[in-house]
């Protein structure tokens, strides 16, 4: 899984005659491995390495620059002691030869690096909060102890290493007690995962076919464990059945949540120049019927699924929710309509960060514009009601306001929640991994996929990251008490999930069925009437 696309790589860059198609072709891999303690990941990886630097560098002629990174020392030190003791073992017929080359590897080499003669190295980095890894330009970036290493440190100081040469990132870890990147792909299914019942029953296959028995102290020294401590006990379930022991209660089921996936990029009719068109022409008279609106299809030769979203985006109520944002937070607003009888969300935008109300509000109004709006709710908490109040002032949509309150965040998740446990409550989806999202450079433009994808994990990561307890009667939901932890994403949710429930139920679609259900009762009584009368 690491050596197919780290020669995918190279055989790009090393390439003589590399056009911008294979560029774009070129996929960034990002690999979870969460593996139970004490079950070989470590010498898996130390292997993987020796293999890299002896096999593929002859097979490239190229030196090959790995960095293993790690949250204590420690653990640096112990992968860099088994790496060179592999390295010492491998055969000398592997070897360069060079002299000179040996003597530099030799000089090259320290505590913190392993040079080899052919021009190869691995540097060990230590990462701590206090600590910032040298910045190298590396092919292959390997984070021991995932689960322990912040973030911002990855994000920020170690992906960027592998910028140039779409280097291959690999995670590995276990079970932890902190919500982070690596505890989020696995929830979403974006890890291989081995837990202590695999990991036993593949070592007892090797005892099978190599009659070792020290294949089988792992198992019993994990059995004896369960002993004395019991299955569902803490020091069982983290270590060896990948348990994490959050702090927070989860607000949904992580697989519940991505079940509402829709893999397309978001609905951008601003962006549709032949749909501005027919929006000039609908637009142009009071009401347009059916057979001009076919005709006009037939005459700009549209395809038939393309005229059916035109006509979803002018025709169908969308319902908005729209949370503003505070100093640090982002403002987002959500756009969704009814798609099949679910509740869809098909555009997400974020308005800005601060408190620039005025062009927030611009760029908001335009990006609505576009759709047949129903209705809209939007936080007025501790703002002094300003954008609703620039809503009902300038626009004509029908404005629900939602001050938050334990009372009012309590109605509101808990209707989102329903519709999402029951699939009611899709989203469009793009894979962030399949665009390389966390290795674009800032400043670049970004397609229409990668918008799409960029509000995607941040929509997901932080429903994932969102935690729920009870007072009293109230479910209170809220983000972590994490420095950078947010819920836009998810208040916009639930607020366009209230914008489309009081719609609908102030609106007299269910005051005309409760009429229709009773007159029609009344009807049938009647005839039953007469007919007792008849009789």
């Amino acid at each position: 899984m690491i050596l197919i696309p780290l020669v995918q790589n190279l055989l790009v860059l090393t390439g003589r005659k590399v056009t911008e198609e294979d560029i774009d072709a070129l996929e960034s891999v990002m690999l979870n491995f969460e593996y139970t303690r004490q079950s070989g990941k470590t010498t898996s990886l130390v292997h993987t390495v020796e293999s890299i630097m002896l096999f593929v560098t002859k097979l490239f002629d190229l030196p090959i620059e790995i960095g293993i990174f790690a949250p204590q020392k420690e653990q640096a030190n112990t992968d860099f002691k088994r790496l060179k003791n592999a390295l010492s073992k491998s055969r000398q017929d592997l070897m360069i030869i060079d002299h000179d080359a040996n003597r530099k590897a030799k000089e090259e080499s320290n505590s913190k690096t392993i040079t080899l003669g052919n021009g190869s190295s691995c540097y060990i980095f230590p990462v701590t909060s206090t600590s910032k890894p040298e910045s190298k330009t590396l092919h292959l970036i390997i984070i021991e102890e995932a689960q322990d290493i912040d973030d911002k440190i990855v994000n920020e100081d170690i992906l960027p290493m592998g910028a140039s040469t779409n280097a291959v990132i690999v995670k590995v870890g276990t079970a932890g007690s902190m919500k982070c990147d690596f505890y989020r792909d696995i929830q979403k299914g974006r890890a291989y995962v081995m837990t202590y019942p695999e990991i036993a029953a593949d070592r007892r296959r090797m005892y099978d076919k190599t009659g070792d028995a020290r294949h089988l102290v792992y198992e019993r020294t994990v059995k004896s464990l369960i002993g004395q401590r019991g299955l569902m006990s803490p020091e069982i379930q983290k270590p060896y059945y990948n348990v994490w022991q959050l702090a927070g209660g989860m607000y949904i089921d992580t697989h519940q949540l991505i079940a509402g996936r829709i893999d397309k990029p978001f609905e951008n009719p601003a962006g549709d120049p032949v749909f501005l068109e027919y929006r000039t022409w609908y637009k142009a008279a009071v009401r347009r019927d059916l057979l001009e609106c076919d005709q006009w299809a037939a005459d700009h030769k549209l395809e038939p699924e393309q005229y059916e979203l035109y006509r979803a985006w002018l025709e169908q109520d969308h319902y908005f929710g729209l949370d503003t944002a505070k100093s640090t937070d982002q403002t987002i607003l959500k756009i969704g309509r009814m798609i099949q009888g679910k509740l869809t969300i098909v555009r997400s935008v974020s308005g800005g960060r601060g408190t620039n109300y005025e062009d927030q509000f611009d760029t908001l109004k335009d990006e609505l514009s576009y759709f047949k709006i129903g209705a809209g709710s939007i936080d007025s908490t501790g703002q002094g009601d300003f954008m609703p109040d620039k809503f009902e002032r300038h626009t004509g949509y029908r404005i629900f306001r939602m001050k938050f309150s334990r009372m009012t965040k309590d109605i509101m998740y808990k209707a989102l929640y329903q519709k999402q446990i029951n699939g009611n409550l899709m989203y469009y989806w793009q894979d962030p991994i399949k665009h390389g999202v966390k290795m674009i450079a800032p400043g670049t433009p970004l397609t229409v996929e990668q918008q799409t994808a960029i509000a995607s994990e941040e929509f997901e990561d932080e429903f994932i990251d969102l935690e729920k307890r009870y007072v009293g009667e109230y479910m209170v939901v809220h983000h972590p008490d994490q420095e950078d932890a947010h819920d836009d994403h998810p208040d916009s949710t639930a607020l366009m999930n209230f914008a489309y429930d009081s719609y609908n139920n102030s609106s007299g679609i269910k005051q005309f069925y409760a009429d229709k259900v009773e007159s029609e009762r009344a009807a049938a009584a009647a005839i039953a009437e007469a007919n007792r009368g008849a009789q």
